[in-house]
């Protein structure tokens, strides 16, 4: 039933509020790396409170280098698939924001209405 909840449930738990309270609990969290649904439930079953999707794992995933190749699209549908996967707050690597300044507003406002819990954008210039 879990594993469905994302299907029947009219509403999910805000991630970003969840892993706000678990940081400000003064706690250490450990949140290990999910390139996929399967990584996420392993990492929930073992009780994990939180995940994060690692760019260079997403790209070793997909046989790709750690170099910036991977679309927006490519990393949006992997957060989506772990957050339906899981209920657990989802920290994603933008790596460098996937452009300009009107890029990097996509991909949070993309994150954003996917649910993800946290951004982190690197500040690196392209090509990398």
């Amino acid at each position: 039933m879990d594993r469905i909840s994302w299907l029947i449930s009219g509403s999910r738990l805000d991630h970003a509020k969840r892993l706000r309270n678990i940081l400000q609990s003064g706690k250490t969290l450990l949140a290990p790396g999910a390139h996929d649904p399967l990584a996420a439930l392993l990492a929930k079953k073992t009780g994990f409170e939180a995940l994060y999707l690692s760019g260079a794992a997403l790209s070793a995933s997909k046989g790709l280098p750690d170099l910036g190749v991977l679309t927006l699209d490519e990393l949006a549908a992997a957060a989506r698939a772990i957050i339906r996967a899981v209920d657990l707050p989802l920290i994603v690597d933008g790596d460098t924001g996937y452009g300009e300044l009107l890029n990097i507003l996509r991909l949070v406002r993309e994150l954003e209405e996917i649910g993800v819990a946290a951004i982190h954008i690197e500040d690196q210039e392209m090509p990398k």
